[in-house]
């Protein structure tokens, strides 16, 4: 009985240290302990941050609402939002390139809406609008 929980010991000994070495190579240690280090202040500073609490609060609602969504959606969401994110920051490089064009009156929209990106760009924003408005219409 008594070799058994030293061996067991043991291996758990050797677990540790080979989660310390993957930590220390992910950089994480050093992390964890400059937060240890640190925690008083850090504490300090985050209890006189009213923007952290504020934040804080948008988080946990976020989170609390996440719990309510089916697997499935997150999964889907979560590519979605890496293609958008991707498309996104794109589509704001290539914007800050050049100036923008003004887009005139209503034949200069109608002409705009002529431009294949920008019809799907204004679907898929519809389709979103749709999605939004369906979701938060069966809440009420």
């Amino acid at each position: 009985m008594e070799e058994a929980r030293s061996q067991y010991e043991a291996q758990a000994l050797k677990d540790l240290i080979e989660v310390a070495v993957a930590l220390k190579k992910s950089g994480m240690l050093d992390l964890l302990k400059a937060l240890s280090e640190k925690s008083e202040e850090l504490m300090t500073l985050m209890a006189d941050d009213i923007a952290l609490y504020r934040a804080l609060g948008l988080a946990d609602a976020a989170v609390s609402a996440i719990d309510k969504v089916d697997p499935d959606d997150i999964i889907n969401s979560k590519k979605t939002i890496e293609g958008l994110t991707m498309c996104a920051v794109k589509a704001l490089a290539e914007a800050g390139k050049t100036e923008p064009k003004p887009v005139g009156g209503v034949f200069g929209l109608m002409g705009a809406l002529r431009d294949k990106d920008v019809q799907v760009g204004l679907g898929l924003m519809i389709q979103i609008a749709k999605g939004l408005g369906a979701c938060y219409r069966s809440k009420k």
